[in-house]
């Protein structure tokens, strides 16, 4: 499998973790400010002592490195160990860890240095990889335009590994205006892609993950179009199948299953609900009854339709969440889904490859151990977040 790369200024970091069952992949930098990261992979042995292999490549740019050092511990960039691998034989770098607790999460970076003038001069550190045996119920996965791939973590892990142990899907979706979507459109139980482009919304009916015309797979072309509509998804009725829908300026019309919008008095009209500008729409099932509801994200802020009624209620009765993430407009994604497999729809945000899950559902961000990271999978500039 070709490894997926991309040269990368300073310290954001932009690129997929390589994974297999026995190795962790790290990035590793040149001793300029242009890198080309490849990042960690790892996995989830059956015993909390284990080996893990940590595998990386020679950095493409600036001076050779004379030797690496990987740095490692429990707390998010906050690295109390740390080991001077040297230059290990080969193009592609390694060095086994044979006694690492993985009871707890673990994080992992690495730099190389080399002599310069006589003086040992060293890169930044890489962009951080994470460890944890958590099991994520829900997938996470990409988006990427506008090659109309997708990108999904099959095993549930956490990490990127290839696409055997996870899954490539595509070419669905190939055009700028895509925007993805995910779902059980069928009832079969099992959630497959779609995308809506201005109007139309095309889904993979047969599950290839492939597009293969409106005749095999499914075309709607009837439910709204408007150029402030945003695409939704949820089972609004609680039978199983997922139905589309729209946001537009705190108004949500929401689909009978028909796919043809045919007014408030069939299809179902909510709101006002989320009508401040650059307000994103989110929805899930927030009470655990099988039925999707709506709900806003707002800079951070996250207000959560919790009785179902379709209108704003305040606090006390529909739900918010004061501070879980940043700006949208500096790159934080909104997410959904059930972390845990408890039923439950919990919030989350991506940004730049990271994903930061609520994971014990309480809306408040308590950090690694508490919540659960994933860093890195996905994080090219035009990835989305799909969850499935």
């Amino acid at each position: 499998m070709k490894f997926l790369s991309r040269i990368q200024f300073r310290t954001r970091l932009i690129s997929f973790a390589r994974i297999s069952r026995k190795a962790i992949r790290l990035s590793t930098l040149a001793l300029i400010a242009v890198c080309i990261f490849f990042l960690p992979f790892l996995t989830s042995p059956p015993d909390a002592r284990a080996q893990i292999t940590i595998v990386w490549d020679i950095p493409s740019d600036g001076i050779p490195p004379a030797g690496y050092i990987i740095y490692y511990g429990t707390e998010q960039q906050n690295y109390f160990y740390w080991i001077d691998v040297g230059n290990p034989e080969g193009d592609v770098k390694t060095h086994v860890f044979t006694d690492l607790n993985l009871d707890q999460p673990l994080f992992f970076a690495i730099r190389s240095y080399a002599f310069i003038d006589g003086f040992k001069e060293f890169s930044g550190l890489s962009n951080e990889a994470i460890y944890d045996r958590r099991e994520i119920a829900a997938s996470i996965g990409i988006f990427r335009k506008p090659q109309g791939h997708w990108y999904f973590d099959s095993n549930h892990d956490g990490l990127w590994a290839d696409c055997e142990k996870d899954s490539c899907l595509g070419i669905f979706g190939d055009d700028w205006r895509d925007i993805p979507l995910s779902g059980d459109w069928t009832g079969s139980g099992k959630r497959r892609i779609a995308v809506y482009r201005e109007g139309d919304w095309l889904f993979d009916y047969n599950a290839s993950a492939d597009w293969n015309g409106c005749d095999i797979d499914k075309c709607v072309g009837a439910f709204r179009g408007n150029p402030e509509d945003i695409p939704i998804a949820g089972d609004w009725s609680g039978n199983g199948i997922t139905k589309i829908g729209v946001f537009n300026n705190g108004d949500w019309i929401l689909d009978n299953g028909n796919g043809i919008y045919e007014g408030c008095g069939i299809d179902s009209c909510l709101g006002p609900f989320g009508d401040f500008p650059g307000d994103i729409p989110v929805t899930g099932d927030w009470t655990g009854n099988g039925v999707s509801q709506i709900g806003i994200f707002r800079d951070g802020q996250w207000y959560l339709d919790l009785n179902g009624n379709g209108k704003w209620d305040g606090c006390e009765i529909d739900k918010c969440i004061e501070a879980f993430g940043g700006y949208y407009s500096d790159f934080h994604f909104p997410i959904v889904g059930d972390w845990t497999g408890d039923g439950l729809s919990k919030i989350g945000i991506y940004r730049y490859g990271n994903w930061y899950l609520d994971w014990n559902g309480n809306g408040v961000w308590e950090g690694c151990i508490i919540d659960r990271c994933v860093a890195p999978f996905g994080g090219y500039p035009d990835d989305i977040p799909v969850i499935r």
